[in-house]
C-alpha cells in the first residue's frame, strides 16, 4: 500500500509559495543526528515543503525552526519525493497546525485570485 502524499490531497489551508530561510534538526534514516540548513517551497498553516540532502523516513519526528524569527516547531514527515539530482522534497507537517508559525496571512480556501482586487487608477 503507498502512502499519499499530503501535498496532493485537498487542502486543510492554503498555501503560500515564500522562500524561508529554515533549519531542520532530527535524525536520519541511518540513525545519525543532523541538523540542515534549508529554504521553504511552499508554506501552509499545517507545515511545509522543503529540499533536505539527508535521508528521512515517513512519519519520523523532526524539529523546523524559522532562522529569522528562532521559532521552532515539531514536524512529521508526511510526504518524500527523491530527484534525480540534488535534494529531495520533504512535506513536512505540523504536529499542531499554527496559523501564526510563519507570520504571515493565509488567503481564505474561497479566495479566488481572478476576482482580486485591482488597483483603482486615479482619474486624470
Amino acid at each position: 500500500m503507498t502512502a499519499q502524499p499530503c501535498w496532493t490531497t485537498p487542502r486543510r489551508s492554503s498555501r503560500v509559495t515564500i522562500d524561508i530561510p529554515v533549519e531542520v534538526y532530527g535524525q536520519g534514516s541511518d540513525g545519525t543526528v543532523f541538523r540542515e540548513e534549508t529554504r521553504t517551497q511552499v508554506v501552509n498553516a499545517h507545515g511545509a515543503l522543503v529540499l533536505l540532502t539527508t535521508q528521512v523516513d515517513l512519519k519520523q519526528m523532526l524539529l523546523l525552526v524559522d532562522k529569522k524569527t528562532r521559532n521552532e516547531i515539531q514536524c512529521r514527515v508526511a510526504y518524500r519525493k527523491e530527484n534525480e539530482k540534488g535534494p529531495a522534497e520533504v512535506g513536512m507537517e505540523f504536529e499542531n497546525p499554527s496559523l501564526s508559525f510563519w507570520h504571515i496571512d493565509f488567503p481564505p480556501e474561497d479566495w479566488n485570485r481572478a476576482e482580486r482586487k485591482r488597483p483603482v487608477s486615479a482619474p486624470m
